[in-house]
């Protein structure tokens, strides 16, 4: 099934600090990726991807806030 960073993180039951502590940011960014993923580089995706335990075909790419037009 597939879902946003956001929805992978509170599946996973992380929090945004214990996300971000893993990929090696600061908690406010790992807040503008969950509102803007647009804004991540894919390195940093793929990072995060690893830290929540998910595969790229997971993970939708868009911002929560935005419909899913499928």
């Amino acid at each position: 099934m597939k879902h946003t960073f956001r929805e992978w993180r509170r599946l996973k039951e992380m929090s945004q600090q214990e996300l971000a502590d893993r990929v090696g940011v600061h908690v406010n960014t790992i807040i503008n990726w969950e509102e803007h993923p647009e804004n991540m580089s894919i390195k940093r995706a793929f990072e995060v991807i690893d830290a929540l335990g998910v595969t790229i075909d997971d993970v939708i790419f868009y911002a929560s806030n935005q419909q899913n037009v499928e």
